[in-house]
């Protein structure tokens, strides 16, 4: 993806949390988890009496953030497990990414066949698969290969 791509996705996810925010938030923030098809969003907003409000999740962020996990994909490296977007409002952003811890969903956690998928999907180099990928794709690999009964 090119860099004014992603600025151009970075700048929509912004106004998509800027618009659902409460009015007058000091401060928002979105965090998307997603492997292969599962993917969660943990979004707060401080408001203007410094209290922290929940902000509802709109369909058209979390397809946002998918599109920028997609294209962020760099040959070997991989993509990201996890973004944090914080924004203060009207239009300055600073975002972090995750291309190696393990993220922590609610439920249903991805299974080792979900991490299959998504390193299929989004192919690392060895020397850019942590230790625990590597653990699920090997438990992966021999999940396909044992027969059901």
């Amino acid at each position: 993806m090119e860099k004014e791509e992603e600025i151009r996705l970075l700048s929509r996810i912004g106004q998509i949390l800027l618009h659902s925010a409460p009015p007058g938030s000091r401060e928002v923030e979105c965090t998307a988890a997603m492997v292969g098809d599962m993917g969660e969003m943990w979004t707060r907003a401080v408001v203007a009496d410094g209290s922290e409000a929940h902000v509802s999740t709109p369909i058209d962020l979390s397809s946002a953030f998918r599109e920028l996990r997609s294209g962020m994909w760099a040959p070997g490296r991989g993509t990201w497990f996890s973004a944090r977007y914080l924004l203060t409002p009207p239009s300055s952003f600073s975002v972090t990414y995750n291309f190696d811890r393990e993220v922590e969903f609610s439920r249903p956690r991805p299974d080792s066949v979900d991490y299959y998928e998504d390193l299929l999907e989004h192919p690392r180099s060895p020397e850019n698969t942590p230790v625990w990928l590597r653990e699920r794709i090997e438990a992966a690999a021999r999940a396909i290969a044992t027969p059901r009964e």
